[in-house]
């Protein structure tokens, strides 16, 4: 039988009180900067992108030819995208890995 929502409230708050009282506090912080960080660079990036795509007048977001079955943008959008979602899962990793 499941969870009753008192209990998942009561496990997920002695998660959360285990993790801050624990000694390691410190590695959590540092965890929490480090994350901070990677949203920082990621958002830095986006806009360093769409600056880019405004500058040399895309039309992207207009167009929408990675919307079309078969183009070649589709594929370079596709692939683009899946690099993308590397990238940031290999960032999440190394933030999850210990401190020291």
């Amino acid at each position: 039988m499941g969870e009753t929502v008192n209990q998942n409230k009561q496990r997920n708050c002695g998660v959360v009180g285990n993790l801050l009282s624990s000694p390691n506090m410190a590695d959590t912080v540092e965890r929490v900067v480090l994350l901070a960080e990677i949203e920082k660079g990621l958002r830095s990036r986006v806009a360093g992108i769409d600056g880019w795509l405004a500058e040399i007048g895309s039309s992207c977001k207009t167009d929408q030819r990675h919307c079309e079955e078969g183009t070649v943008e589709r594929a370079y959008w596709h692939y683009g995208y899946a690099v993308a979602i590397k990238d940031v899962l290999d960032l999440l990793q190394s933030a999850a890995m210990p401190i020291n």
